[in-house]
């Protein structure tokens, strides 16, 4: 019978404290230092917004980069381009003010006014959350690009990007 109350009370208790919403978490990343396959300094800004379900800390949903700029700097050359970047992400909130969390971004797209670059890639990210109404964090970004068209002529190509990001998010859950 202890035994039986015990679960109950058990079930009650885990049962007040679980919770179930939607995540909106629009963020503002710039990169610190980055390099890629072709020897080019990499840096500049996005922004993007994670939507998902969340649900004891764990939460699941899209992440998209919206817009910003990355400039590539070689040898004294230098030249922007704009990326977009779509994935899923998985991520959870420990409950000592950090939240994890890792993306793979199916569809990676860097392009300018000539040339697109696609390819797909991952994002793993650590974040302070003890700061009101905002969180705080680093990011790695590891990107593949496996496809160039340049002036509406397509190739394939073997490109990677490697980033280390400083990033600012604002998560909402409803």
């Amino acid at each position: 019978m202890k035994k039986l109350i015990l679960g109950f009370v058990s079930i009650v208790l885990l049962g007040a404290t679980a919770q179930a919403g939607i995540i909106l978490d629009p963020y503002l990343g710039y990169a610190i230092s980055g390099s890629n396959s072709s020897g080019s300094k990499v840096s500049g800004s996005d922004m993007g917004v994670r939507l998902g379900f969340n649900t004891l800390g764990f939460g699941l949903g899209l992440d998209a980069t919206l817009a910003g700029t990355y400039k590539y700097e070689n040898n004294g050359v230098s030249g922007d381009m704009t990326p977009s970047h779509l994935g899923v992400f998985v991520s959870y909130a420990f409950p000592v003010l950090v939240r994890a969390y890792g993306t793979y971004f199916v569809n990676s797209k860097i392009s300018d006014s000539t040339t697109t670059v696609t390819g797909n890639g991952t994002k793993i990210g650590v974040q302070f959350t003890g700061l009101p109404f905002i969180a705080v964090g680093v990011e790695i970004y590891n990107m593949n690009y496996t496809d160039v068209e340049i002036s509406g002529l397509k190739a394939s190509t073997s490109g990677t990007e490697t980033q280390t990001r400083l990033a600012i998010s604002a998560p909402f859950y409803f």
